[in-house]
């Protein structure tokens, strides 16, 4: 197997360069939310009414449909995936 070339070892260190720059930001976040999940979830948890952009989600109505699914699960003739 011939050595590689200066030109070679130029381009795969920009392409590791590349790789590292672009899978950095998403690590960080990874691993912030892992250091600090318990305070997020905790946050979370009393959060009622999330806005944004146009967009609503009441965590209520949410609870209320994932409760009304769980009761017709039981039910005989509900057959939700």
């Amino acid at each position: 197997m011939p050595a590689m070339s200066f030109d070679q070892a130029i381009a795969v260190a920009k392409a590791v360069a590349e790789v590292a720059a672009a899978v950095a930001w998403p690590l960080v976040i990874m691993i912030l939310v892992c250091v600090f999940y318990k305070p997020i979830t905790s946050l979370l948890s009393r959060v009622r009414e999330i806005k944004a952009s146009g967009v609503e989600v009441l965590v209520d109505r949410l609870e209320e449909q994932e409760t009304s699914r769980r009761w017709a699960r039981g039910t005989p003739g509900f057959d939700f995936a």
